[in-house]
C-alpha cells in the first residue's frame, strides 16, 4: 500500500545544526528508505538544536497539528530513530495514540519491530532505554560543564559585553574564555553611568529612564532588538561585569535557583569597577518599592485597570514625581520601552479623575438621559425574558444529551471496554462533566434572571440619579472605584478627547434592585449582566466622549 509520508528530523544541539552534521544524513537516509518502498514524501519537518525530552519544539507541534487537521494529507511519520521523535516514553505513547486516532502511524527506519503486542512491548522498552540514556547524557554533560567552569573556562553564550574566544584545544574540545567586546562593553558602561548619575549627571536614573535613553540613542541588543526594562535590569544585576561570571545558577528544566554551593564562579575580565557596581545597587535598593517605608506607600487610584492609552491600547498606570507630590496616569508601554514602543499618553491623575467623575455624574447619569437609556435596555430585557422558556427547553435537551454520554462512558468502564487510565478517555469525560456544570449554571441563571422593573416615573428616575451621583462623589477611593467599575468597561485617553465605554445593562439591573433601601451601595454583591449567561442576557454598550478640557457632546452613545 502506498504511503504518504511526513519526514521528521531533529538534532539536539545548535552546534550540530549549524555544523550541518546530522540533519542532512537523517533526511538522506529517510528518503532512500521511502524510495525503496515506493512511499512519497509530501512534507518535511526539521527541529534544529532542540531537545526531545519534551514537546516544546515548533516543527514537531506544527507536524502534529497538520496530522490532526489532515493537511497536507500524510498518513505516516518517518524518523531516523525513535529517539529523534521523543525521549520521554510516556509522552511519546500519548502522541502515538493521538496520531493513531487520526490515521497516522509513526515509523523508524532503523528500528523496525513489526506489529502486534510484542512489537509494542519492544518499542516501549526501547523508548525507556532512550529516556534513560537521555537523562544519563544530561548528567554527564553537566558534570563536564561544571569541571570546565572550575578550570576557568566558560560554557554557553557569552553575556552582552563579552565574546567567547577559544584559548586552547584538548582533543576535539575547544576551551573558551570570555573576552571584552569593545562596542557592547561601552553600552554596558553607559548603562551603569546612567544608573549612577542619570542623564543630568546629578541624580541616579531608574531602569525605565535608562531604557528610554538607550532607545533614543538608537542602541540595540546583540540581536538587534530595542532595549527593554528586563534587559537593562539583568545587566545591572549581572556580576560578570565586575569579574565574577557565575555558572550553574538555575536548573535548566525547572528554572529553580540551585544552592549556592553548587554554583561555580569563573574569573573574567571586568567591565565595571566594583565600587560603581555597589553604588548602583545601593541606589536601586533605596528606590525599591518593596523596601519603601509604609508612609510612602502609594495610594489607591480611582481608575486603575480602566484607563488605556488611545495610541497603543496599553494600560495607563500611575507614575509619581517629586517624592509623590505629583501623580500621573501614563502609558505603560512607553514606560517599559520608551518612545520606540509608544510616544505615550500622560495626564494628571486629578484631571482625569475629575473629568470622568464629573462626566458620569453630570451627563451620563443625568435624569433625562437615564430615562432614555433605561427605556431601551429594559425593553430589551423584557423581550429576552419572553425567550426564556424556549432557551430553557434547549438547555434541558442539551443537559440530557450530555448526561447520556457520561452514562455510556461509565458503562464502558464497568464492562472493561476501556481503560480508565487512558488519558484521552479521562480527558473527554472531564470535558463532558465541565459542559454539564456549565449548562446547569446557565439554567440556574435563566430561572433566576426574571425580574420586574419599577415604573419609570419622574420621581424614581430623579432619585435613582441622585443615588448614582452621590456614590461617585462620596466615600473612600476603593468604594468609589468599585462603583465606577460596575458601569465603566474602559476609558480610552486620546490627545484631544477621552472616550468612556460602559454597560447600559448594569444600569437596568441597578434600577431593578431595591435601591431605595440602599441596596445599591453593597457593591460586592453585584454582578454585571451578561457574565452569568451570555446566551440569555443582553449587553448593550454605552459610549461617552468628553473633551480633555471640558465636557463635550455625547458621541456614539445609546
Amino acid at each position: 500500500m502506498t504511503k504518504s509520508v511526513a519526514l521528521y528530523a531533529r538534532v539536539s544541539t545548535p552546534r550540530q545544526a549549524d555544523g550541518d552534521l546530522s540533519i542532512p544524513d537523517q533526511k538522506r537516509a529517510i528518503a532512500a528508505y521511502c524510495k525503496t518502498r515506493g512511499w512519497a514524501i509530501i512534507a518535511e519537518y526539521v527541529d534544529a538544536g532542540v531537545s526531545a525530552t519534551d514537546d516544546n519544539r515548533p516543527e514537531f507541534q506544527r507536524m502534529i497539528d497538520d496530522a490532526v487537521r489532515g493537511t497536507p494529507g500524510f498518513n505516516m511519520i518517518v524518523v531516523h530513530s525513535y529517539s529523534r521523535y521523543y525521549r520521554d516514553n510516556w509522552q511519546a505513547e500519548l502522541y502515538r495514540r493521538r496520531l493513531k486516532k487520526c490515521g497516522v502511524e509513526v515509523a523508524s527506519i532503523t528500528q523496525e519491530f513489526g506489529d502486534g503486542p510484542t512489537a509494542d512491548l519492544i518499542r516501549q522498552f526501547i523508548g525507556l532505554m532512550d529516556e534513560h540514556q537521555s537523562k544519563e547524557n544530561a548528567k554527564h554533560t553537566l558534570r563536564g560543564m561544571e569541571e570546565n567552569a572550575r578550570q576557568g573556562f566558560v560554557n554557553g553564550i557569552a553575556p552582552f559585553g563579552y565574546r567567547s574566544v577559544v584559548t586552547e584545544t584538548r582533543g576535539t574540545k575547544a576551551k573558551k574564555r570570555l573576552e571584552i567586546e569593545p562596542e557592547e562593553a561601552e553600552v554596558v558602561r553607559l548603562i551603569f553611568r546612567l544608573a549612577q548619575f542619570g542623564t543630568t549627571g546629578v541624580e541616579p536614573a531608574g531602569v525605565k529612564t535608562i531604557v528610554k535613553e538607550l532607545n533614543r540613542r538608537g542602541l540595540t541588543t546583540r540581536s538587534g532588538h530595542a532595549f527593554t526594562t528586563k534587559t537593562v535590569h539583568d545587566i545591572l544585576h549581572r556580576t560578570a561585569y565586575v569579574g565574577r561570571y557565575v555558572f550553574n545558577v538555575t536548573d535548566s528544566r525547572t528554572a529553580e535557583r540551585k544552592p549556592i554551593e553548587k554554583q561555580i564562579v569563573v574569573t573574567v575580565p571586568s567591565i565595571v569597577d566594583e565600587a560603581v557596581f555597589e553604588a548602583v545597587h545601593a541606589a536601586m535598593q533605596e528606590r525599591d518599592p518593596m523596601r519603601v517605608a509604609i508612609r510612602f506607600a502609594p495610594q489607591p487610584t480611582l481608575l486603575s485597570s480602566l484607563a488605556r492609552c488611545g495610541k497603543c491600547g496599553g494600560a495607563m498606570s500611575l507614575r509619581s514625581g517629586k517624592s509623590g507630590r505629583y501623580r500621573y496616569y501614563t502609558c505603560s508601554t512607553a514606560r517599559r520601552q520608551g518612545d520606540c514602543g509608544c510616544s505615550g499618553r500622560t495626564i494628571r491623575e486629578s484631571l482625569l479623575d475629575g473629568l470622568i467623575v464629573d462626566h458620569l455624574a453630570e451627563f451620563a447619569f443625568e435624569p433625562h438621559r437615564l430615562r432614555r437609556v433605561l427605556e431601551d435596555v429594559i425593553q430589551a430585557e423584557l423581550d429576552a425574558q419572553r425567550e426564556g422558556p424556549r432557551l430553557l427547553d434547549n438547555l434541558q435537551s442539551r443537559k440530557a444529551d450530555i448526561e447520556g454520554r457520561i452514562s455510556r462512558m461509565h458503562q464502558a468502564i464497568e464492562r472493561g471496554l476501556v481503560d480508565f487510565d487512558d488519558a484521552e478517555f479521562t480527558g473527554r469525560l472531564r470535558q463532558l462533566k465541565a459542559q454539564r456544570l456549565e449548562v446547569n449554571g446557565q439554567m440556574q441563571a435563566l430561572k433566576a434572571s426574571e425580574r420586574s422593573f419599577p415604573p419609570l416615573t419622574a420621581s424614581k428616575i430623579r432619585e435613582f440619579s441622585r443615588v448614582l451621583r452621590s456614590s461617585l462623589h462620596t466615600g473612600d477611593v476603593r468604594t468609589r472605584r468599585a462603583y465606577i467599575k460596575l458601569f465603566v468597561e474602559r476609558i480610552i485617553v486620546h490627545d484631544r478627547e477621552i472616550r468612556v465605554r460602559g454597560r447600559a445593562s448594569t444600569l437596568a439591573e441597578a434600577y431593578a434592585q431595591d435601591w431605595e433601601r440602599e441596596v445599591l451601595p453593597q457593591v460586592d454583591g453585584w454582578r454585571p449582566l451578561g457574565d452569568s449567561n451570555p446566551c440569555y442576557r443582553r449587553e448593550r454598550a454605552m459610549s461617552w466622549a468628553s473633551r480633555r478640557r471640558g465636557l463635550g457632546p455625547c458621541e456614539g452613545g445609546v
